[in-house]
């Protein structure tokens, strides 16, 4: 039992820290690692002391611990599902941002390559004889 609380205050500062800073930098691993640190350690912990502990017979569940999870687990489920959807939706500017890049560098090559040659100069900058 103390192990679970102590595995729970370790990676939940961790977890916050993950998700606040992923938000601020728009860093998806650390968005990831918010996420499975949501998922995996603290959504399992949560359940465990909400009804799994008495069932597994490792004691017995006092009702303000259900409400307390329970009410725990009703903030972290929509976390999951928020922290996700803000996820994709960096991967998918950054995408954007990546491609938009990729098109700024392909259209100034081209207006170079125009410009040469409206200049008569071939490619590689050497002089065509007109």
């Amino acid at each position: 039992m103390s192990i679970f609380y102590s595995f729970f205050i370790a990676v939940e500062p961790l977890r916050l820290w993950l998700g606040y800073c992923g938000n601020l930098k728009e860093r998806v691993p650390d968005l990831a690692g918010c996420f499975l640190f949501t998922f995996f350690p603290q959504l399992f912990t949560c359940f465990y002391y909400m009804g799994w502990q008495p069932k597994l017979g490792y004691g017995f569940t006092l009702p303000f611990e259900v409400a307390l999870n329970a009410s725990y687990s009703l903030l972290l489920i929509p976390e999951m599902y928020f922290g996700y959807a803000s996820a994709q939706a960096i991967i998918k500017s950054q995408a954007a941002s990546f491609f938009l890049t990729l098109g700024r560098v392909s259209s100034d090559e081209g207006i170079m390559e125009a410009e040469q040659a409206d200049l008569g100069v071939g490619p590689g900058g050497v002089a065509c004889g007109l």
